[in-house]
């Protein structure tokens, strides 16, 4: 048997490209089934954990999946179709906390989600470098972000115009970054966090203007009398707040109509969110709340089942490939009947055909196995950071 080794070591040597690509194609056929399987079920366990994480959505009535995409995720179309008034209306009740999110825009790619500093706290997020938002115009850069883009604390980042039509409306504002969180390996690695102030700034209900008594502009000036001074149509709104100039911004509008996108809602108890519940559908409002968990297992469900379908096309494609490379060694060994007559010739028996050719296969497949197990070690070890960058975009 040794000998049968050695023979089938020399040929695999000598047929070095052949050898190498049946080692690939094994590896491969035998690591895919087991790396999509892998995949996915850390993709399952990362968002199921998210939404596990948020007890209750509050958000107004229609797909609980594209609020929960946007609440959870920050993904999908931005929406603001709630108010303060949602707010401070579940913030009466007493049943638990609410922690509005208003998400309208972005800074280059990455969401820009307005939120009071009690999020921080409720999704456990720490600041390893600099400090939180405190002031208008600041900013907290997911880890993601903050490494993608290469800024820190100290740094400006400028919100994005979402339509052309915004110029008449909202300015883009140049904001203060002042932390940066550290990784945890959810979505808000890949958030730009700023105070609902600011990200109704950057949404176009505030803004700032010049001190028309200390300008050094005089062609913004219309007409100076007696004390009063009117500005002509020069006059620019501040993309930039600083110490000296946020005492000018001022807002739009009710502070109670302004918008939010949804609420996460953090329940003092079980009962509690039983009541709030109760309370929302009894009172028969234009308005839901709902535990994203049972959202995300439906969406899981559905893409697994489309998975299922996907595993056996890949089944059917293992199979034609298996064929295929049985009919290539079959070729292989009629190629070679000219070599076993010479080893039939000199004394060998077909037994020894037999161990030969086997002993080949046995050094193929177990290179191949030994390439599938670093494959999927290299999985155990990257595929979780592989699944969050897929999913979240980190």
């Amino acid at each position: 048997m040794i000998g049968a080794v050695y023979l089938a070591w020399a040929h695999i040597q000598y047929h070095a490209g052949r050898s190498a690509l049946l080692v690939l194609i094994f590896a491969i056929l035998g690591a895919i089934p087991l790396m999509t399987e892998r995949l996915a079920t850390l993709a399952e366990a990362q968002l199921l954990e998210r939404a596990n994480s948020t007890p209750l959505i509050y958000g107004p009535p229609g797909s609980q999946l594209d609020l929960s995409l946007s609440a959870l995720f920050f993904e999908g179309e931005p929406r603001a179709e709630l108010s303060m008034i949602d707010f401070e209306t579940l913030a009466d009740m007493g049943l638990g906390t609410p922690l509005p999110i208003l998400r309208t825009h972005s800074a280059r790619g990455f969401a820009i989600v307005g939120i009071d500093i009690e999020y921080l706290e409720f999704r456990q997020l720490r600041i390893a470098e600099g400090r939180p938002m405190v002031r208008l115009g600041e900013a907290v850069l997911g880890a993601d972000v903050a490494a993608r883009l290469g800024l820190g604390p100290g740094d400006k980042i400028q919100s994005e115009i979402r339509e052309i039509f915004e110029l008449a409306g909202a300015y883009p504002l140049r904001m203060t970054v002042t932390g940066v969180l550290d990784r945890v390996g959810t979505p808000d690695d890949t958030a730009i966090f700023t105070g609902l102030r600011t990200a109704w700034v950057v949404a176009g209900f505030g803004h700032g203007h010049e001190n028309l008594a200390t300008t050094q502009d005089e062609s913004v000036v219309l007409s100076r009398d007696e004390g009063r001074i009117v500005a002509n149509a020069k006059l620019t709104e501040y993309i930039e707040i600083t110490e000296e100039n946020a005492s000018s911004f001022h807002s739009h509008g009710d502070p109670d109509e302004f918008p939010l996108s949804a609420i996460l809602i953090d329940p003092n108890d079980e009962r509690s969110a039983a009541i709030l519940r109760g309370r929302i559908e009894d009172a028969g409002s234009a308005r839901q709340v709902f535990r994203p968990l049972g959202v995300v297992q439906e969406l899981l469900d559905e893409v697994f089942r489309i998975k299922s379908v996907l595993n056996m096309l890949v089944a059917a494609v293992a199979v034609a490939t298996l064929m295929a490379l049985g009919m290539m060694i079959w070729l292989s060994l009629k190629l070679r009947r000219r070599e076993f007559e010479i080893s039939h010739q000199i004394g060998g028996d077909r037994s020894a055909m037999v161990r030969l050719v086997g002993a080949e296969l046995a050094l193929l497949i177990g290179a191949s196995a030994v390439l599938c197990i670093a494959l999927l070690m290299l999985i155990e070890i990257f595929g979780a950071d592989l699944v969050r960058a897929l999913l979240f975009g980190g």
